[in-house]
């Protein structure tokens, strides 16, 4: 175990080396803006001069379930997506034509912090990681129950007293245009009765009623990956390098969801290395921290965790996966990068886990390494069950 490096009092520092292992732009920590053209740079630029701040964000928890703004929204229940389709589409439409919430109603400057997180993770618990980063919380579980039970009111108070109120954030749901992707469409529809639909199906529904999305009517013009350049959905790990440059504290907040699905995500995964690349700040909110600790009978979070690649990241738009993989010439050392940046000494979830002395390491890693090698029995165990079901 020694020799493994599996037995030791502290953890693995977080020493990736950054030189070449991840290649191409920006995941290299370079970007040349003379290697691309005007209309590109100029787009970027653009989505670095947006925010939302976190006094905005709770008074615009505070409206919905109201009739006119998705009265049926549930705290238990309404995602990201849900609220995005339902509330932020509708309400920034112009005309023919429509724009991003933070260009309608934010404050008009450069964020301090970039959000990473997953539109399939509950809303209030993304305004309330938010919150809660603001606020200086570990984690903000506390924070989404009064935002659950209204007490809206008390959120503000205590950010107002502690000056936080105007705490600017980058979060895509609200600055991103999404007049010019997504409003007027639910995806390419997969072939019926396949996962693949199975998922598209669920993913156009609201999570409470279950009805399909309704569409955006606007003729704002759409960029996707056929017109790269004025997309604004493929640049978010550029527009991080160049706030990096301008943003004095510039940090990444993590809104890790309950299920941790955001480590999983290809674009979540993409903007948590280049951060780590471009030595940015980073922080995480949890939940709760109990999942983590390493008393914990259920091992099924930190095997999930440890086993994690980018090859298996998961997106949206299957391009925007080929896309992130493609700038990646070896996958081992970004899952390297990965890794590291979880677990390493200075790893996102550093201070989480506990009990790193010499003689409970020895017990916590002999129990990891069981339930990972149990982990490893059982997948072999099905493999074995379906050929002998197919030789039958």
């Amino acid at each position: 175990l020694q020799m493994l490096e599996l037995f030791r009092e502290r953890r693995p520092e977080n020493r990736v080396s950054t030189v070449d292992s991840c290649g191409g732009q920006p995941l290299s920590g370079t970007y040349a803006e003379e290697s691309y053209g005007d209309v590109w740079i100029t787009k970027v630029h653009e989505l670095a001069k947006r925010s939302i701040d976190v006094g905005t964000l709770v008074h615009f928890h505070s409206q919905l379930g109201r009739p006119e703004f998705m009265p049926h929204y549930s705290p238990s229940a309404s995602t990201t997506t849900d609220v995005v389709r339902q509330v932020v589409i509708p309400c920034t439409k112009t005309g023919d034509g429509g724009v991003s919430y933070s260009e309608m109603f934010g404050p008009d400057e450069q964020p301090s912090c970039m959000v990473t997180h997953t539109w399939s993770n509950l809303f209030i618990d993304l305004v309330a990681a938010v919150v809660a980063h603001s606020l200086g919380s570990k984690d903000y579980a506390h924070i989404a129950e009064m935002l659950a039970t209204g007490s809206h009111s008390t959120v503000y108070e205590e950010l107002r007293v502690k000056g936080r109120l105007q705490l600017t954030y980058w979060i895509c749901a609200f600055c991103v245009n999404q007049h010019a992707s997504i409003c007027g469409s639910l995806g390419k529809e997969p072939t019926i009765g396949t996962e693949a639909w199975h998922r598209w199906d669920h993913s156009r529904r609201d999570t409470v009623t279950r009805q399909v999305f309704s569409l955006c009517t606007c003729k704002e013009p759409k960029h996707l990956n056929d017109s790269r350049d004025l997309c604004e959905l493929n640049k978010f790990d550029y527009m991080m390098h160049v706030l990096q440059r301008q943003v004095h504290s510039f940090c990444q907040l993590v809104a890790v969801d309950r299920e941790f699905h955001v480590f999983s995500r290809a674009w979540c995964v993409a903007e948590l290395v280049q951060a780590h690349l471009e030595s940015t700040a980073q922080y995480v909110q949890l939940h709760s921290s109990e999942g983590l600790r390493d008393d914990a009978e259920d091992l099924s979070l930190y095997i999930k965790l440890s086993s994690l690649t980018v090859a298996e990241a998961e997106a949206t738009l299957p391009e925007d996966r080929d896309a992130i993989l493609a700038k990646i010439p070896s996958i081992p050392d970004f899952d390297a990068h990965l890794q590291a940046l979880i677990f390493g000494e200075s790893g996102l979830l550093n201070r989480r886990f506990s009990g790193f002395g010499a003689i409970i390491a020895s017990v916590t890693t002999a129990r990891r390494m069981k339930a990972v090698l149990e982990e490893g029995r059982r997948q072999k165990q099905l493999v074995r069950g379906a050929c002998q079901s197919w030789n039958e």
